[in-house]
């Protein structure tokens, strides 16, 4: 159920976000001294007062942001590996594109101070259905919290494998199926507007009662060996009941 709830905040904050940045980049202000990424941070954060209560309100806004702004500069994260950028971006994109650079530039910085000394543990030795697990698990600290958040989250993960070996039954052959066909569960996958199953239902599908699908149930396997893709299906008691 947590993992359900992390991905509905996820995918709600992708979105907002997506709008501001594209609002952002379509109506920069031009401020000059101020970096483009900086003045378009501005709008973002400046974009409620801008539409909703008039330029006077937008106007104190920008002035707002710009005394805030003076003497912060962006901290430079070149220097990490392109995934702890993407990271570090993610987590402090709310600050960005709701609260102005300042924010941004404060955000940034605490995050390369927890990130101090710290190193994404090596997965590469383990099978790919193990990585694509351990990337799913570990995604909302990825993408809400940050690059040091992400990387105690595999090292965790990784400490829980340890010794541990996958079943054979890992891979099971599918009733009636031929021997050479094999099912291999997977996670699920961003596609689209949201998060979608192995199966290819996706979060906020409609079912045939028109209710949204919003639980993700895990693949399984049945006492008689055939495997059930993960799906996604509507929360129990949100159907319409049925009379007799």
């Amino acid at each position: 159920m947590r993992s359900n709830r992390d991905a509905s905040w996820l995918i709600l904050i992708v979105c907002c976000l997506s709008i501001c940045n594209l609002a952002a980049q379509s109506q920069s202000p031009n401020i000059p001294g101020v970096s483009v990424e900086d003045q378009q941070s501005i709008e973002s954060a400046c974009s409620t007062d801008k539409y909703l209560f008039g330029p006077r309100a937008y106007h104190d806004c920008v002035d707002r942001q710009m005394r805030a702004l003076s003497g912060s500069k962006s901290p430079n994260i070149s220097g990490l590996s392109m995934e702890d950028q993407q990271s570090i971006e993610s987590a402090c994109s709310t600050d960005k594109y709701l609260f102005g650079p300042r924010a941004y530039h404060d955000c940034l910085d605490r995050q390369l101070r927890a990130l101090s000394g710290s190193k994404s543990p090596n997965i590469s030795g383990l099978s790919i259905e193990d990585r694509q697990s351990i990337e799913s698990a570990c995604s909302t600290d990825k993408y809400l919290f940050g690059p040091r958040a992400y990387h105690d989250c595999v090292d965790k993960q990784l400490r829980a494998l340890s010794g541990f070996k996958n079943p054979a039954t890992a891979q099971r052959r599918t009733k009636g199926e031929s021997p050479s066909v094999l099912i291999t569960p997977t996670v699920p996958r961003s596609a689209g507007s949201g998060l979608c199953a192995e199966n290819g239902s996706c979060y906020g599908d409609l079912n045939a009662n028109g209710v949204p699908k919003t639980v993700h149930v895990d693949g399984y396997y049945r006492n008689d060996g055939t495997y059930v893709r993960g799906h996604y299906r509507s929360a129990p008691g949100t159907n319409p009941r049925k009379w007799a």
